[in-house]
């Protein structure tokens, strides 16, 4: 008897096995499920779209996982962070790289999901696209950037930032270049 009480305990405590509010489990299997209709509802009741499962596991995971294009827009749009992991490292990009789905992954790409991050075990976007025999995906995630360690979106420099607010003017280098190329 003392042996149960203590393993409840411990359950009881341990925030690794800590469940999830309800909404936010429906949000998970309504997304991975593609049940449009009911995404809409619990978003609308104010269901933490971030909100993870009992494994970490994200509604856009899920989503993503399944292919769900709109799905995976929808939640995008209400403020789904694309770059959130579950407990193994693995996100919604690399879900979607692995199974295949490309509309998926461009979507989550093009939402700013990193095409250089790597799960738990260190296997990155592209590795894990690679090993699961995806070429389009791979192509893909290249033209993103991925494996060259860089972020997907870089920041701009400071002098792309004066190119930007004065566009007229350029470096003293480029300026010298163009007046010895002119001669």
């Amino acid at each position: 008897m003392q042996t149960m009480r203590l393993i409840g305990f411990i359950l009881l405590l341990s925030p690794a096995l800590a469940v999830p509010a309800e909404g936010e489990s429906e949000l998970f299997v309504a997304a991975a499920a593609g049940q449009v209709e009911r995404v809409d509802s619990l978003l609308a009741q104010g269901v933490d779209v971030n909100g993870k499962n009992a494994v970490g596991r994200t509604p856009l995971m899920g989503a993503a996982f399944a292919g769900n294009v709109r799905i995976i827009r929808k939640l995008l749009a209400h403020g789904a962070d694309p770059n959130v992991s579950d407990s193994r490292g693995i996100t919604a990009l690399m879900e979607a790289a692995t199974n295949g789905f490309e509309s998926a992954a461009k979507a989550l790409i093009d939402s700013g999901a990193d095409v250089n991050a790597k799960n738990a075990a260190g296997l990155s976007v592209l590795e894990r696209a690679k090993k699961s025999g995806r070429a389009r995906i791979v192509a893909l995630l290249e033209a993103a950037g991925a494996g060259t360690g860089a972020p997907s979106m870089p920041a701009k420099s400071e002098e792309d930032e004066k190119r930007t607010e004065n566009p007229n003017e350029g470096s003293e280098g480029e300026e010298k270049a163009n007046s010895e190329t002119a001669h």
